[in-house]
């Protein structure tokens, strides 16, 4: 008996306290940003799609999400987000540090070194301009 999610795909919706802000720096990161209104925003890039969704009274802390986007070459997307300029180390800021960031308006973007996983992935971590935790990995072959 086939399953019934054969030949699905999935598209997390991540939620953001400012549209225009996240998928400006989801295009810096080489995504393709589809027309939006409304606080939604629509971004894809080599068959991964994500959704944005502005939400009212966002807390980076509380309401962030996670999503788990797999690549063929998980050192090259992570060389190609660095070289943007947009995201400081993810072990460079402590949480005080990101909630006064926070308070003044600025982005949390932030990503970790390329790490072999036990899981059998070669994989980092991106948090984005609203905190959201973004793991990039290719499997390890």
């Amino acid at each position: 008996m086939g399953s019934v999610w054969r030949g699905g795909t999935t598209t997390p919706i991540l939620p953001v306290a400012n549209i225009d802000r996240a998928a400006e720096f989801y295009r810096e990161i080489r995504f393709v940003v589809d027309p939006y209104d409304s606080g939604y925003a629509f971004i894809r890039g080599g068959g991964i799609s994500i959704d944005l969704a502005q939400t009212d009274e966002f807390d980076p802390f509380v309401m962030a999400g996670m999503a788990y986007v797999t690549v063929r070459d998980s050192d090259a997307t992570h060389a190609a987000i660095v070289a943007t300029g947009l995201v400081s180390g993810y072990h460079d800021l402590d949480e005080a540090a990101l909630r006064e960031l926070w308070g003044a308006g600025e982005s949390l973007a932030r990503i970790t070194a390329v790490e072999n996983k036990p899981w059998h992935m070669r994989e980092f971590a991106l948090a984005d301009v609203d905190n959201n935790l973004v793991r990039i990995g290719s499997r390890i072959r």
